[in-house]
Order: C-alpha cells, then sequence, then structure tokens
C-alpha cells in the first residue's frame, strides 16, 4: 500500500491529548490473547519517501497492520495508515527531516496488539554517476561518485541488480570500482545503508561504455562533388579536395594530414562538406591554399573514438598532386637622377620559384613592343636599377614571376618618371709651362664624384674663346679620376687659351674658366 505524509499533521493534531487506553472488563472473563507484535521492522528510504516492511510469524492470525507516525520522539505516535500487507510506502516526505515510524496487528476479531519498536527515518536523494557522467570510458577502472544523505554508512556496488557479487563497503562520496571485462555496455548498481535511519530503497544505477581500441576502416579523397580522383590527377590552387576517414563508432576527433603541408580537421556533423551527420564517416571539404605545390603527397587518417583511444594511422590509396601558379609580387620604385630609375618588389614565397622577368614600356598598357629589361634568377633578388634612360620621360613597368612548371604571375603595373637633368659641376683649371719645348700642362682639383659623369672635353685655341663651338676639342678623358693633362701638341710658340668641359651622359656641358698658356722661345 502507498500512502502521502500530506495531511499527517492534521492527523496528529486532532490525535493530541486523547487516550488509547481500554477501560479495564467489568467481569472477570480472562482476556483474549493480544495478536503477535510485528517484528524485524525496518525502514528503506530515498528521495521524499520510506518503505517500511515487516514480519509476523502466523499472517493467517491478523487481519491487517495499523501504522502509527511521529515526527518527534517527543510526540505521542498516531495513526497514519493501515494495510493488509507486511510493507508499506509513505510518498511526500521532506528530504533532510527525521520521521519515527512503528507498527501494531489488528487480529480477525478487531483486537489491536502492542506496537513495535519505533524506527527512525531520514529520507534523502541518492545517485550514482560514471566518469562523471562520461557516455564512454577506455579503462575497466572507473570512478564512481556517489550521493547519500548524511548518516549513510555503507553502500554496495555491483554490476549485477542482485548484488550476488556484492558486498559492504565504507560509504565515500568517490569510489573506485573496476569494470567487468570484455567491451560493450556496462550498468553498475549501488544501494545504501545510513545508520538509525534505513537502508536505501531498492537501488540506483548509472551506465557507460567500455570501449578500449579505436579503429579506422579506410581514408579517402575526392574531388569536389565526390568525383573520384584518377592517380595522375594535378590539382590546382583554389581546387576542392574531399577527405573522408570512415569509422565504425562515433568520435571525439578526426583529421587528415597532408604530408609537407598541414592537417585538415574533419566532422560528422553533416556540416563543411560532411554528408551525413551520425554516420560514423568523419569528412570535410578543403581548398587548396594559394602557392601550394605538391608532388605525390601522401594523406594519413587520424581518428580516436569517444572513449578517447587513439587508432593507428592509415594511409589513403590514393595520393595529392597540386600545382600552383606563384603569387604575384608587388611593385614600386622612385626616380635617382634624370637617366637612373630604381625598382623594387616583394619577395616571391614560391617553393618552385624559378626567375623574376623585368618588362619595360614607353606606355602602361603592356604593349608589344614593350622590353624585357632584366632577368633575375635568385628569388631573394628584389631589386633593379634601369639606367641609361631620358630625362624627364616617364616609363612604365611590370614584373612576372615564373616557377619551374611554366606558370607566371604577373605583377601589377607602375609608372615613374626620371628627373630633370641638371648641368654638371664645373672644375677650375690651372695651367703650366713645362722644360719640354711646345708642351703646356693644365690641371683642376676634383673632390666630388658625379654619378652620371660621362667625360671631360679638352679645348684649345690660339685666341680667347667663350662657347665650346669656337675651339677645338684635342682630347677626351674618359676618367672622372684623371684631373691633369699634357699638351703635346701645340704647333708653334704663342699663347694658347684652355677650357675644360664636364660632360654628363646625356650631354650637357659645363665649362672651366679659361686659363691661357704663353709657349716661348
Amino acid at each position: 500500500m502507498r500512502k502521502s505524509i500530506a495531511g499527517l499533521a492534521l492527523l496528529l493534531v486532532a490525535l493530541t491529548g486523547c487516550s488509547n487506553e481500554i477501560d479495564p472488563p467489568s467481569s472477570s472473563a480472562p482476556l483474549p490473547p493480544q495478536p503477535e507484535t510485528p517484528r524485524g521492522v525496518t525502514a528503506s528510504i530515498g528521495d521524499r519517501q520510506a518503505v517500511l516492511t515487516w514480519t509476523v510469524t502466523n499472517p493467517a492470525a491478523i487481519d491487517h497492520y495499523v501504522v502509527y507516525f511521529s515526527d518527534s520522539v517527543a510526540n505521542e505516535m498516531a495513526v497514519f495508515d493501515s494495510t493488509r500487507l507486511t510493507s508499506d510506502t509513505i510518498d511526500g516526505l521532506v528530504n533532510g527531516q527525521r520521521y519515527y515510524f512503528g507498527v501494531a496487528s489488528v487480529d480477525t476479531s478487531g483486537l489491536e496488539g502492542e506496537k513495535s519498536r519505533a524506527v527512525s527515518v531520514l529520507p534523502g536523494i541518492f545517485s550514482i554517476v560514471i566518469e562523471s557522467g562520461r557516455e564512454y570510458t577506455s579503462t575497466r577502472t572507473v570512478t564512481i561518485s556517489l550521493t547519500a544523505p548524511p548518516g549513510t554508512g555503507l553502500v554496495q556496488l555491483s554490476e549485477d541488480s542482485d548484488f550476488a557479487e556484492g558486498y559492504w563497503q565504507s560509504f565515500a562520496a568517490s569510489k573506485g570500482f573496476e569494470l567487468s571485462d570484455g567491451d560493450g555496455s556496462k550498468t553498475v548498481y549501488a544501494r545504501f545503508q545510513v545508520t538509525a535511519g534505513g537502508t536505501s530503497v531498492g537501488m540506483v544505477s548509472d551506465d557507460v561504455v567500455l570501449d578500449r581500441a579505436a579503429v579506422i576502416d579506410s581514408v579517402r579523397l575526392f574531388g569536389a562533388g565526390y568525383f573520384s580522383l584518377p592517380p595522375d590527377t594535378v590539382l590546382t590552387a583554389g581546387d576542392i579536395v574531399h577527405f573522408a576517414v570512415y569509422t565504425s563508432e562515433d568520435g571525439q576527433d578526426a583529421s587528415v594530414d597532408i604530408s609537407g603541408l598541414e592537417s585538415v580537421g574533419l566532422n560528422d556533423y553533416g556540416i563543411g562538406g560532411d554528408a551525413l551527420s551520425g554516420d560514423r564517416i568523419y569528412e570535410a571539404d578543403y581548398i587548396i591554399p594559394d602557392e601550394t605545390e605538391l608532388s605525390g603527397a601522401v594523406i594519413s587518417g587520424r581518428f580516436a573514438d569517444a572513449a578517447g583511444n587513439q587508432a593507428s594511422p592509415l594511409t589513403a590509396p590514393q595520393r595529392l598532386s597540386v600545382t600552383s601558379p606563384p603569387k604575384a609580387v608587388t611593385l614600386w620604385g622612385f626616380a635617382v637622377s634624370s637617366w637612373q630609375l630604381q625598382l623594387q618588389w616583394t619577395q616571391s614565397q614560391s617553393a618552385d620559384f624559378s626567375r623574376y622577368r623585368v618588362f619595360r614600356a614607353d606606355s602602361a598598357l603592356p604593349i608589344r613592343d614593350s622590353l624585357v629589361v632584366m632577368q633575375l634568377i635568385k628569388a631573394t633578388d628584389t631589386k633593379y636599377l634601369d639606367a641609361d634612360l631620358d630625362e624627364q620621360k616617364s616609363y612604365c613597368y611590370w614584373v612576372y614571376v615564373d616557377d619551374t612548371h611554366g606558370n607566371s604571375a604577373r605583377s601589377q603595373t607602375f609608372c615613374l618618371s626620371t628627373l630633370q637633368n641638371e648641368y654638371p659641376d664645373s672644375v677650375t683649371i690651372i695651367a703650366n709651362t713645362t722644360t719640354e719645348s711646345l708642351t703646356a700642362k693644365i690641371s683642376w682639383p676634383k673632390d666630388a664624384v658625379a654619378p652620371d659623369f660621362e667625360a671631360y672635353h679638352v679645348l684649345r685655341s690660339p685666341q680667347a674663346f667663350s662657347t665650346y663651338a669656337d675651339s677645338l676639342v684635342i682630347d677626351f678623358i674618359n676618367d672622372q679620376k684623371t684631373t691633369t693633362y699634357t699638351d703635346r701638341s701645340i704647333p708653334v710658340i704663342g699663347d694658347y687659351y684652355y677650357r675644360v668641359y664636364v660632360v654628363d651622359r646625356q650631354g650637357l656641358k659645363s665649362p672651366s674658366n679659361l686659363a691661357t698658356v704663353n709657349i716661348p722661345r
């Protein structure tokens, strides 16, 4: 029989002060024997619940039993329930509050016997959790977390609901337990004994799956849309590769390693290229990064199951080959002079770099008459000084990066102009006679080196002159460091006039002072 505690307090109040003593009989007839007092009254407790059980020697002589209740040892027990069974279930108790119960027998004549001894009941919550509630474990030895009300002294753990192989042990909130051998689902049962409060009602249990090995069935790779890749397929950057690791169990992690590149995570959630969630095939669509170069790369699958077991890596039967055009460089530059332009660009990171090709044109468009002005075969050579250009003229450049597979990438077009040419610095000459006949010597100090120096032009005339055209060029000196000149070509004695013109690469000329030499008799 099952009865709730609700309304019990009213029952106690109603009975307070009432006597249950039986008046002595008015005659001297012998009293009938009292019914047997129930023995072995025990209370099993649970969440807001208690179950009372008892025994009598001759159940046939008993019509029913009366269950008494009190919430304090100081209060007299009141009638709570009656039942024809030798057990009674009481619901609606308050966890953590102590209750007292007793049982009396009533025989077939209606005579009630003495109450049993009172049993103390302290209901509470009992629970068992294996490995913090994880669904899987990879080892037989597990940690069991137990919850029980205060006063719990003993616990019994077993994989058998009859506890045939279990034994009572001291209660603790955490217990170690060894599961039976053999992978698969395991159920662990627990029951408790509470000091002065009964044993737990029935039992509590928790499940866990013992899994001690992970296995990869196969590893495959496909083109976009699950198309098979022939063995000689060569993909390019931006293509999609579909990876799949096939297993027969739930997992927590799966991936493929691409030799020489990176690891790619896979999933079984129906996203990111996975075709069907929960089918134990772990998949992903992978976009090949820019500038990837692979030749027969090995694809290795990795898998950790839900219990944390790591499967031995498995290699896919296919290999992955990728060729990619190199990434274009970024070009910039500046004018150095009226005849030089400095170019520079970012370094190519292509693994199969072959060369840079620098193009120049008079237009920003890559017209057919553009000129390859330089080829550089080192990836670290990222500068080029273009020279012998016209002054104040615009030039446009672009750089191609070539790889060893014949792929190329073109930079942006970059245009810039040379500077306006300026007259070179003039020199001051000093003229001297020598001891040699019909010979003159001139010199000029020169400290700075002009980057656009072309030559010194030495001019001589028998009369004073002021322009280049009014005299005779008697020599050209191409070495800027040469700052003296001996004239041995004087035809006759007399006065001679000299100038030295500094000439730059673009033909501008700066005259020196006019120096006079007298050739004596």
